[in-house]
């Protein structure tokens, strides 16, 4: 017995949502952007981490990176992604 306005949804009639881009092309693109943070992070951090043990090269090296690729780098490769899949079905 329904309650309210409640009602059956047929879930085999849903679209699925086609803005996310594959899990293929977004290993692909976060790759893009993580290859490119990481070597200037090295580039940047060398006088100051050469000689540490890799551990804690590694350590403040991810520390700064994640921050940047979550907040900066992702945002701006999802904007792209959606742009250009927008602009390809016009």
């Amino acid at each position: 017995m329904p309650c309210g306005n409640l009602r059956r949804i047929d879930i085999k009639r849903m679209k699925p949502n086609n803005k996310q881009p594959s899990t293929h092309r977004l290993a692909v693109l976060t790759w893009v952007g993580v290859y490119p943070v990481l070597t200037g992070i090295a580039l940047a951090m060398e006088p100051l981490l050469s000689g540490r043990p890799v551990a804690m090269r590694t350590l403040v090296m991810s520390a700064m990176m994640v921050p940047i690729m979550v907040y900066g780098v992702m945002p701006l490769i999802h904007r792209f992604v959606l742009r250009s899949r927008e602009g390809g079905n016009r």
